[in-house]
């Protein structure tokens, strides 16, 4: 035969092989854990590349923050504790990805920040001290999913549940 050919070979697998991949493949099914492990840590890398390039899960840049602005530098890694913190916690059927940094969440989320009773907000911007009623912080989101983390968490699991059949 000329030109460009391909051969289909079958092979017949036993029913007891068979029958033992679907077993561990249920046992698989009930206790994640490792690839749960793997998606978590897999989303730490995925958060910290989001600081290093200051663009949220959504594609969507940080707005520079007044700090960034006036001493250069970058939003949200003057000291990198936010960024360092993140972590991954791994359970049999799912994964947490988080910090517990107290400010983490008006970051994430945004919000108006205001002096408790009633008072001031004090901070220095420029080397010059600064007092306010408020502050405005927008949203800068650095936990999530985005595509390219969504077709690596489904390779994982996908990966991960066929291996009893190889």
């Amino acid at each position: 035969m000329t030109g460009a050919t391909f051969a289909l070979e079958v092979e017949t697998v036993s029913v007891a092989r068979l029958g033992a991949a679907f077993s561990e493949l249920m046992m698989r099914m009930g206790n994640l854990s490792q690839p749960m492990d793997v998606i978590g840590a897999a989303l730490v890398d995925s958060t910290h590349h989001r600081f290093d390039t200051g663009i949220g899960p959504g594609g969507r840049p940080w707005d520079t923050s007044h700090r960034a602005a006036e001493e250069g530098g970058r939003t949200l890694v003057d000291s990198r504790r936010l960024e360092n913190s993140i972590t991954h916690n791994p359970t049999h059927n799912s994964v947490e990805v988080g910090t517990n940094v107290i400010y983490a969440g008006i970051h994430q989320f945004g919000g108006t920040i205001k002096a408790k009773g009633g008072g001031q907000l004090k901070f220095k911007i420029g080397g010059q001290w600064v007092s306010v009623e408020e502050v405005d912080i927008p949203a800068r989101p650095f936990l999530g999913i985005d595509d390219a983390d969504a077709i690596e968490i489904e390779a994982t699991i996908d990966d991960w549940l066929a291996r009893p059949f190889r």
